[in-house]
């Protein structure tokens, strides 16, 4: 796991290097971040995650539907660490199946959020599951990061 996260700062130092990028601080994130859901009213701590490809964000209650001949998903954004729970309800973007090291893998629904990193706003793929075991209710991925981040593993 390490191997991977370390490798992946490696390749972006490298592309900050050949093509003359500089990070400044708006563009610059530690090992967590506070995003904004613009559907909802709620700031969430995200963990970011170099190694995962796609963001995730802690959901229950999900439920797959029908609306004018396309799939939806209805979902809770829950955790431990909220004030409340908000209810959503979006296209289903994808299906991804999941594999937790040496378990069963087993499939996640995939929705777009529009949320807000600072100043900047992304509308990208959440895969939906339950993270209460976890400190976070949504981990960054480089789905998001592609978006212009640098990580910095010093900065807070």
């Amino acid at each position: 796991m390490f191997k991977i996260f370390y490798y992946s700062l490696f390749q972006i130092s490298i592309f900050i290097i050949s093509t003359g990028v500089m990070a400044n601080d708006e563009t610059k994130i530690g090992q967590t971040i506070q995003i904004t859901l613009i559907n909802g009213i709620q700031k969430l701590d995200a963990r970011v995650d170099t190694g995962a490809e796609t963001s995730s964000i802690s959901a229950i209650n999900i439920q797959k539907f029908e609306r004018d001949g396309k799939d939806w998903i209805k979902f809770d954004i829950a955790h431990p660490s909220l004030k409340k729970v908000e209810t959503l309800e979006e296209p289903l973007s994808r299906t991804i199946k999941v594999k937790r090291h040496g378990g069963e893998s087993h499939k996640r629904y995939v929705v777009k959020l529009k949320i807000m990193i600072r100043e900047q706003a992304i509308l990208e793929e959440f895969s939906l599951t339950d993270r209460k075991g976890y400190e976070y209710p949504a981990l960054i991925g480089r789905n998001i990061l592609s978006h212009g981040f640098i990580v910095d593993v010093n900065k807070d």
